[in-house]
């Protein structure tokens, strides 16, 4: 080797030593060792390194659950490890120094066992779920509002209504009615649309299931602060000036660990509302002259909010779950608006304490039970004054004392458990569930009395109030409306005419009601359910699923409640590279029968009226009630010859209950567009509806009465019946990206024909036995129904969201609001026109409508009305801040800072209500409040703007 040959050599030495020793010092190693909660070994897992947003390296653990990372730079990483049957884990920042050898034993925990579906797949099926379910990632769930009360109406339009119609309930940890938890303590929302499983006794499946993150492994929190007021709003359209309001709002939460196997979450709320009221009448001038009355008055409220979660993992095979609520609401001026007038003020103070805990336990993948228990207490309180009569001018206005002193307090409680089991490719469970429901009342409301005012048929007066004679010398008539005959009463009143003379004119009270005797009462009621649930998989993409439900409850001698349900599902599997467009739907069917618990309110009804110390009376004989204004005692009506009214509940009543019928298809489309169609008819049997049972009979010129005495005796009875028949369909758009930000949009559609004759008492207006007419739409029948929601993100962490429905008028019912037909109820409707030239006809823009039909005449169907349509747009923009960066993923702030802009009604749409039906109403067909949206919508209101801001930690 010559002289350069070895200088060559003795430099490659000397930088191969340099390269070995700066590996040696600089070169950083990670060792870990994963096991399960009882110490065994983990092989085969997915073990990957990740640093900022990418991930470097994944190994798969080895023989004895081992994985090495070695050459690393120094600098801050993340652990994520997958296995099937475990909950993914994932390490907080790990910080390595050059040259440092770290080793980790990491535990994992044992997965829980889901047992439903997500429709948005194609390669899969579940035969217990023939109704499929829908989860909200984490990134849609980082979308969603901060606000509870928005928070519930966007989950609720996400979800679309259900198969009969209603809003979606929702349930937290399994809990029905607990309170909303914090967005950022969220860690799964799913809609579960598995109706026809016995386990569920109404007919929306599992409903909305809200789920808390329980794997907390630092304290984090949250404060943040809402702000609105009138100036930010636009006018009233009724008053046409903005009505005062303004509110504001402050709320924080706290979420961290307790140890090592326990986690919490806290959040609490205090808001002051400094709203109004707008009232909207017809009242008395000052010289006994009938004017528009239009006012807003200050209705400020304050509420407090808290609640608690706690969840506990003792061991890999059991979850515990604790939730407690508390919330207070005072209103110090509340029930006034609309026709009611300021002296029907009340104040309302309320509060609401709930508690909740539930027990999962996996004793093995395929064998899994759940225990909850939870209870509820509320009390309300109303003060009014009863000292004086309250006035109800039918539709006019509600003046007088506002009559309503009552303070109740309600206890519920409820337990559940649930066993299922898996063995191959059947699967069973049954399960049990038991309720009880107190309420506890004092109530003095109505003490002081009501005089009720309708309209009638009387006599046309000159302007000095004398009856006009046509050119044979008989008294000209005319409808006058319920304002005009109380307006008569007074005037007349004063003139000294006597009472005879009064009522003749077409003055005079209609009705008068009081209530009397001791305040106190106190109503129990029990119900259970015991359910059996079967499901099979025929194959690999049909399954079968078929179970029977039984309940039963007090107060009602129902006893052969039971609930037959069946399902057939039908997942086609798709091919191998085959297009979405081209692969067979997903089809469910299900057929099953539901009953509906009669209310313990019901019940208190009843002994509201007939218990031996209360007493009701229902007054409509001219004698008592040309005392007006003069109020007559409980004791002297007592003792006189006037009865007092009774409210019944048949001894043969049953639970209400209903067979439903759905069939649902889902498919892809272009993009990973999913569509769903669902088509649901559902046949009501046993529906509650009230008669009056001893109303005199039809055509007899003296009163006949079937009980032989004059008093109204209403009983509620199992005869009404429903037919609805329902179409839905939805369009789900998936997490699609514009520059690594996701967009979203989900649509629903859903019309339905509805039928009933769920009616209180009879519309004829001859013959009060007569329900032959009474068949016909309900005020929903034939609405066109739009929902959507979307979220934009943008760079810069800007976010758009927004919800929004369109719908076409609702119907309303037109009736004369006179009691013709002597039952107490003013529903009479009236006829088409037989003859143009019958005095009294009343043109509308659905015909010439005859308020006093004779028989033979043609009634108008009942909700013959149509009012008009809606649309609702309400937008949310934030933007948030990032600082106090990791400092070693300086992609990812450790504190936030949010401002956030919700614009309700952003298009300032005037979205009238339903017109007045009354015909005896001065309002009649005239609209005098704002729409309430069906569904999941607020009231609608004028464009009115909300800000927020927060900080996160």
């Amino acid at each position: 080797m010559n002289a350069f040959n070895k200088l060559v050599f003795l430099f490659c030495c000397i930088c191969l030593s340099a390269n070995l020793i700066s590996a040696q010092t600089s070169g950083a190693a990670l060792l870990i060792n994963v096991t399960d909660q009882i110490g065994n070994i983990v092989t085969a897992a997915d073990v990957s390194l990740i640093t900022g947003d990418k991930t470097i390296k994944l190994v798969k653990t080895n023989d004895d659950g081992s994985a090495a990372f070695r050459s690393l730079d120094g600098g801050g990483y993340q652990i994520l490890i997958l296995v099937e049957g475990f909950k993914e884990y994932r390490s907080d920042t790990i910080i390595l120094k050059n040259g440092e050898n770290r080793k980790l034993d990491i535990v994992l925990e044992l997965a829980v066992i889901e047992t439903t579906v997500d429709v948005d797949r194609d390669d899969g099926i579940d035969f217990n779920n023939s109704g499929g379910t829908r989860d909200l990632n984490k990134e849609e769930i980082e979308t969603l509002p901060d606000n509870p009360d928005e928070l519930k109406r966007v989950l609720q339009t996400l979800a679309g209504p259900t198969v009969t119609g209603e809003d979606m309930p929702i349930t937290v940890n399994g809990i029905p009615g607990a309170p909303l938890p914090s967005k950022e303590n969220i860690k799964l929302v799913r809609v579960n649309r598995n109706v026809f499983s016995a386990q569920y006794e109404n007919t929306y499946g599992g409903g909305i299931e809200i789920f808390t993150d329980p794997d907390v492994k630092k304290i984090s929190g949250w404060i943040g602060f809402n702000f609105s007021d009138a100036r930010l709003n636009a006018t009233n359209p009724f008053i046409a000036r903005r009505v005062p309001y303004q509110s504001r709002s402050v709320n924080f939460g706290v979420d961290g660990p307790l140890g090592k196997k326990a986690s919490f979450s806290a959040y609490t709320s205090y808001s002051e509302n400094e709203t109004s009221s707008v009232v909207n009448a017809v009242i008395l001038g000052p010289d006994a002259n009938i004017v528009n009355f239009r006012q807003a008055y200050e209705t400020p409220r304050s509420s407090v909010y808290n609640n608690f979660f706690l969840t506990w993992d003792p061991n890999k095979k059991r979850k515990v779950t604790g939730a407690f609520f508390f919330s207070k609401d005072t209103s110090e001026i509340s029930d006034i608006g609309g026709f009611a007038l300021l002296s029907r003020a009340n104040t309302n103070r309320s509060s609401y304490f709930s508690y909740s805990l539930s027990d999962t336990y996996i004793i093995n993948p395929d064998f899994v039970n759940v225990t909850r228990f939870s209870g509820s207490n509320t009390n309300n309180k109303i003060v009014g004054d009863n000292g004086e009569a309250a006035i109800n001018v039918s539709e006019a206005f509600l003046g007088g004392g506002s009559q309503t002193d009552r303070s109740s307090s309600t206890s519920r409680y409820e337990f559940y458990n649930d066993t299922t089991r898996k063995v191959g490719r059947f699967s069973v469970g049954f399960g049990v569930s038991l309720r009880g429901h107190r309420l506890s009342e004092t109530s003095r409301s109505n003490f002081g009395g009501t005089y009720t005012f309708t309209g009638r048929i009387a006599p046309v007066l000159d302007v000095d109030n004398l009856p006009i004679l046509d050119g044979s010398g008989n008294v000209v008539t005319a409808q006058i409306s319920s304002i005009e005959s109380y307006r008569r009463t007074i005037v007349l009143t004063q003139l000294g005419l006597s009472r005879e003379e009064i009522r003749t004119r077409g003055g005079g009270a209609d009705q008068f009601t009081i209530a009397g005797g001791l305040p106190d009462l106190d109503v129990g009621q029990f119900d259970y359910g015991i359910y059996q649930q079967n499901s099979f998989g025929v194959s690999e993409t049909v399954g079968l699923s078929f179970g029977i439900r039984y309940e039963n409850q007090t107060n009602v001698k129902s006893r052969t409640n039971f609930a037959p349900r069946f399902g057939l599902i039908w997942s086609p599997k798709a091919k191998d590279k085959q297009k979405p467009i081209t692969t067979l739907p997903r089809i469910t069917v299900g057929l099953g029968m539901f009953y509906s618990r009669f209310g313990v309110n019901n019940i208190l009804s009843e002994r509201q009226a007939n218990d031996p110390e209360r007493a009701f009376f229902f007054i409509t004989d001219p004698i008592l009630l040309d005392r007006f204004p003069i109020v007559p005692s409980i004791n002297e009506l007592q003792q006189s010859a006037v009865l007092r009214s009774l409210r019944l509940i048949d001894s043969e009543l049953q639970t209400p209950r209903q067979v439903l019928f759905n069939v649902s298809v889902y498919k892809r489309l272009w993009y990973e567009i999913g569509i769903n169609f669902s088509y649901s008819r559902s046949q009501g049997y046993r529906q509650t509806l009230t008669r009056n049972i001893n109303a005199p009979f039809a055509g007899s010129a003296d009163p006949v009465f079937p009980f032989g005495n004059n008093r109204n005796i209403y009983e509620t009875r199992s005869e009404g019946g429903h037919r609805i028949d329902r179409i839905s369909v939805s369009f789900n758009f998936p997490q699609w990206k514009i520059k690594g930000k996701p967009i979203y949009l989900s649509v629903f559609y859903n019309y339905a024909k509805i039928r009933n004759n769920i009616v209180s008492g009879s519309s004829s207006p001859l013959d009060p036995y007569d329900f032959s007419n009474e068949w016909g739409p309900a005020a929903n029948d034939g609405v066109h129904n739009v929902q959507g929601y979307f979220n934009l993100n943008f760079p810069y962490r800007v976010s758009l969201r927004g919800d929004f429905g369109i719908r076409s008028g609702a119907r309303f019912n037109i009736f004369t609001g006179r009691d013709t037909n002597r039952d107490g109820l003013y529903n009479e409707r009236p006829s088409f026109a037989s003859d143009p030239n019958k005095p009294g006809l009343i043109q509308t823009e659905y015909g010439l409508l005859d308020p006093n039909p004779v028989p033979g005449d043609k009634l108008i169907p009942r909700n013959f009305g149509v009012g008009p349509p809606g649309v609702d747009v309400n937008i949310y923009l934030g933007k948030s801040f990032g600082f106090n960066r990791d400092k070693a993923n300086k992609n990812t702030p450790r504190k936030y800072i949010y401002f956030g802009l919700s614009i309700n009604n952003v298009f300032n749409i005037n979205n009238k209500g339903n017109p007045i039906g009354n015909i005896s109403s001065p309002n009649f067909l005239r609209t005098i409040t704002l729409s309430n949206f069906e569904g999941s919508f607020r009231t609608s209101a004028p464009r009115s703007l909300n800000l927020s801001t927060s900080f996160s930690f």
